[in-house]
């Protein structure tokens, strides 16, 4: 199964300078190094809602001043194996946001398979769990998500 996720803006966020996130797709307790997708942010700028955060699988740096409507490029299509599924997570650290209560607030994750079939979620919804592994680091189980 290929798969893509990312995380985007609930609400009107502000990106610090030298602000970061970095996805990555867990199973069994380990990352899949190829899941790993980060953005760096190198100038000040406002995220609307609704407008990409970050991506799985690849790295982009944004040095260039923001426009209107700023969002960060697509992840990258990860293949993922049917047995994986069963125990898959999103990690997500990040400088930007320090507390599982601001990440709920202020985030959501979309998950996109190869066919264009999407599934957005708010981190706040009541199933949605998130785990906090210490500062800048949170899980997120995708299980009950992924199979779209």
């Amino acid at each position: 199964m290929q798969v893509c996720v990312e995380l985007y803006a609930e609400k009107l966020l502000f990106l610090k300078n030298e602000s970061f996130v970095r996805l990555s797709l867990r199973t069994c307790g380990m990352i899949f190094r190829e899941t790993i997708g980060t953005d760096k942010f190198y100038n000040n700028a406002y995220l609307l809602t609704g407008k990409r955060l970050s991506g799985t699988g690849r790295f982009v740096d944004y040095c260039n001043p923001f426009i209107p409507g700023f969002q960060a490029k697509p992840g990258a299509f990860i293949n993922v194996k049917e047995e994986s599924l069963d125990d898959i997570s999103l990690v997500i650290e990040t400088n930007l946001i320090l507390s599982p209560a601001l990440l709920r607030e202020n985030t959501g994750i979309k998950i996109i398979n190869r066919v264009g079939k999407t599934l957005n979620f708010p981190l706040k919804r009541p199933d949605v769990e998130i785990n906090w592994d210490g500062k800048k680091r949170f899980v997120v189980p995708l299980t009950d998500f992924i199979y779209l």
